[in-house]
């Protein structure tokens, strides 16, 4: 089961959490945190709180978000040469999301670096999207200066 920890502006767009009382996360990398990115084109931002790996990904489609998040972070782990074995294992633990409210106040603090970092990012021109800036490669959604 895959467990992502929701700021409060992301959850008004994806719904309540739904992560029940005495759930465990069962990835190898554990629990992640996402926050919302209101750019022209919105995103998200996952951190991972463990390794404080960084995803972002495209918000819209919004009510496909949660199950679109694993398929993100298993890229992005294709991208860091992660073994094959190592993330189709995390592809089925993540077939199961569950969303909680935020619970560590530190990985809050490096996601707000991290979103000034995207900022810059996107800031300097580039039109390489979402995918790109999680080090990806590919344009997962345009992320445009605006």
């Amino acid at each position: 089961m895959l467990i992502v920890r929701m700021t409060k502006k992301l959850l008004q767009r994806l719904g309540p959490p739904t992560l029940q009382q005495g759930e465990h996360s069962t990835t190898l990398l554990g629990e992640w945190y996402a926050t919302a990115l209101f750019w022209k084109s919105q995103g998200i931002l996952l951190v991972n709180e463990a390794t404080l790996l960084p995803v972002l990904m495209p918000l819209a489609p919004a009510r496909t978000a949660p199950a679109r998040i694993g398929q993100q972070i298993a890229a992005v782990l294709a991208a860091h040469r992660t073994p094959t074995a190592i993330i189709d294992d995390e592809r089925l633990q993540m077939r199961d999301c569950r969303i909680g409210n935020t619970a560590n106040r530190s990985v809050l603090g490096v996601m707000t670096e991290f979103t000034r970092l995207a900022e810059v990012y996107r800031g300097a021109g580039t039109s390489q999207g979402y995918g790109a800036a999680s080090g990806r490669g590919d344009s997962g959604g345009v992320p445009d200066s605006s």
